[in-house]
């Protein structure tokens, strides 16, 4: 990717987190924050990635429709604010990675090894290393 490219996600999510906090006042979008940015090719299209709190995983849909209402006034700022001769087309994206994370390592917290395995797993990593 482009220094070019990198340059114009990086001040198109710090220009939309600053406009989440600063200057949309809708309730639903309280507690968003915008995790990474990526754009097509051509620019005229930029996936944006957000995450919310986990007092707000139930309000989901909520948020959701909250940033499809805000989508032209977030256009507008990234037009202000940021050099391009266009200005991309938005869609919002809930990243949940840390959810997934947490609900992996819940689940294997809950395995338990018996010695034998340890030992078959010591005996494996020892001729993997030969």
């Amino acid at each position: 990717m482009s220094i070019r490219k990198e340059r114009i996600q990086q001040q198109i999510l710090k220009t939309l987190n600053t406009a989440l906090v600063y200057q949309i006042s809708d309730p639903r979008l309280l507690g968003v924050e915008i995790v990474s940015v990526t754009m097509s090719k051509d620019n005229g299209y930029a996936r944006v990635f957000y995450k919310i709190s986990e007092a707000l995983n139930d309000e989901k849909k909520l948020i959701a429709e909250g940033l499809e209402k805000a989508k032209h006034f977030l256009k507008r700022v990234i037009g202000e604010e940021v050099r391009l001769r266009v200005i991309p087309e938005l869609k919002f994206i809930l990243d949940e990675t840390e959810q997934t994370v947490a609900r992996v390592e819940e689940i294997l917290g809950g395995l338990s090894y018996s010695n034998q395995d340890e030992e078959r797993l010591s005996d494996l990593y020892k001729k993997l290393d030969q």
